[in-house]
């Protein structure tokens, strides 16, 4: 018994418990990830029992983690291919510190912004572009006001399944067991939907007039190389202990 989706995501992502929890910016440090498998495992994992042990004394039980395809950069302007190509663009981000600094360092102007406000702000030039996984100007038809999408992989993030501690105490073991279950069921197979499903998506929206690229071994090993130098600050935000860890884990896998 899979969980059943609840409008564009299952619960709130982990940049946003972000603000509460900063460990969770451990899961989108960029270029952490090689693909989404290897995020499941990291989630699946001791990194993901921490995040869960640090959510449980803030009163939440996450039941599982969802992974979400790696974040990809819209715009209206130019393909981008390097880091140099983002200067001067007004990109729209998440109100995350992670989000502001790694854009903010590779030149453009990060902009935060209700995602209510994203499309209209795209149709008017108030921002240039966005970033998010591909379903996201898929589902939100941005091929209408936006001409490139480059496959620029850059973060990750992830859904959290949970509920508050004292919801979870009113409830018998075997429903809690059948809402564990359920929630590993639904982890586990939204991580190969995904990665199905965001193929055909950026069809779609190449099919519809948007210009797709992937980019260079050298241009990719550029946006590598300013993440790095950001490590230092990155380590601050998210705690070091956690931050260590998550670059281990994934250095040993």
């Amino acid at each position: 018994m899979r969980l059943p989706a609840l409008g564009r995501g299952p619960g709130l992502s982990t940049s946003v418990y972000a603000s509460v929890v900063p460990e969770m910016n451990g899961v989108s440090i960029p270029y952490l990830f090689k693909d989404t498998t290897e995020e499941a495992a990291f989630l699946n994992g001791k990194p993901g029992q921490v995040l869960k042990e640090k959510l449980a004394q803030k009163d939440t039980v996450a039941l599982s983690f969802l992974t979400r395809t790696g974040r990809e950069i819209t715009n209206s302007v130019r393909p981008i291919e390097q880091p140099s190509d983002l200067k001067g663009l007004k990109i729209r981000v998440p109100g995350n510190p992670l989000w502001t600094d790694f854009f903010g360092t590779l030149g453009a102007s990060p902009t935060t912004m209700a995602f209510s406000e994203v499309f209209t702000g795209l149709q008017t030039g108030t921002i240039n572009g966005q970033e998010n996984p591909i379903e996201v100007p898929w589902t939100n038809k941005f091929s209408e006001v936006q001409k490139y999408v480059s496959l620029t992989n850059h973060i990750n993030d992830a859904w959290v399944l949970a509920l508050s501690s004292k919801k979870w105490g009113t409830l018998s073991e075997d429903q809690k067991k059948a809402l564990t279950d359920a929630s590993v069921e639904t982890a586990t197979f939204k991580t190969g939907y995904d990665s199905e499903q965001s193929k055909k998506q950026l069809d779609e929206l190449t099919a519809k007039g948007m210009k797709a690229n992937e980019l260079s071994a050298s241009g990719l090993e550029e946006f590598k190389a300013a993440s790095r130098g950001l490590y230092p600050k990155f380590s601050e935000l998210i705690g070091k202990e956690f931050f260590d860890q998550a670059i281990a884990f994934t250095a040993s896998n």
